[in-house]
């Protein structure tokens, strides 16, 4: 399958990239949706589990030059203008495009989140928000559309047929999942709606908490809880992560 080429780029990371193909779709990397089975429970979804396997999807991915670095956490929250506990109750899908001011970027993933925990920011605690957050899953002819004319002409013509899906991320990021509780670094840019909250930082700015999925976890004792690190695949005690204090 031929390899796509980005040319957008994503409102809230100015940078160069360069695209490989990703493996082919499999079980491992399509979560699955799991309604709530409990009152007490949100009502989990994933729009990406309706992708079904026999679907055609593109992966892209690009390496990027940054202007931070996403292993350091403290480098992560100078990056962000808030830092939170979150449960994502939802992945609505993926998008390209700003609805504020009417242009594009690089596929990004929204959905909704509740915020558990405040560490750092005006961000409104026990409230449920939406997030974005850079990485998506849309079809062809969306991602098309974000497109300049040059660009959409010259991916045509490299296409005997093009795929219903294009899947595109950041190297060595991680995908967001339903059902979770994370360690997240947020920003609000002016632009974007009051309950729109941007997920920034790639791997280093969404750490997963080592609790039970598709449960809302107790917060109140945060000496109790570990987070993962994604660049040492090992998990770490949330109070010992540098900038929450």
């Amino acid at each position: 399958m031929k390899k796509l080429i980005i040319l957008c780029l994503f409102a809230l990371l100015t940078a160069c990239g360069k695209e490989t193909a990703l493996p082919e779709m499999n079980e491992s990397t399509i979560a699955q949706n799991t309604p709530c089975d409990t009152e007490d429970r949100p009502e989990y979804y994933d729009a990406y589990a309706e992708i079904g396997p026999e679907e055609d999807v593109q992966y892209s991915v690009s390496e990027f030059s940054r202007g931070f670095d996403p292993d350091d956490p403290l480098q992560v929250a100078q990056f962000s203008n808030a830092i939170a506990l979150v449960h994502v109750i939802s992945i609505d899908g993926g998008d390209n495009r700003i609805e504020t001011l009417g242009t594009y970027s690089l596929p990004y993933t929204k959905g909704k989140m509740e915020i558990l925990k405040v560490f750092h920011g005006e961000i409104p605690e026990g409230e449920t928000l939406e997030y974005r957050r850079m990485g998506g899953t849309l079809t062809f002819s969306q991602y098309l559309e974000g497109q300049p004319e040059a660009s959409r002409k010259k991916m045509l013509s490299l296409m005997k047929t093009p795929p219903a899906y294009v899947s595109w991320k950041s190297a060595g990021d991680i995908d967001i999942e339903a059902g979770k509780t994370y360690l997240a670094y947020l920003t609000h840019p002016d632009y974007t709606l009051e309950n729109v909250w941007y997920i920034v930082g790639e791997a280093g700015g969404l750490r997963e908490l080592d609790v039970e999925r598709y449960i809302v976890p107790d917060v109140s004792d945060l000496s109790a809880l570990r987070v993962r690190n994604n660049y040492t695949d090992s998990w770490e005690e949330l109070v010992s992560v540098p900038g929450l204090d």
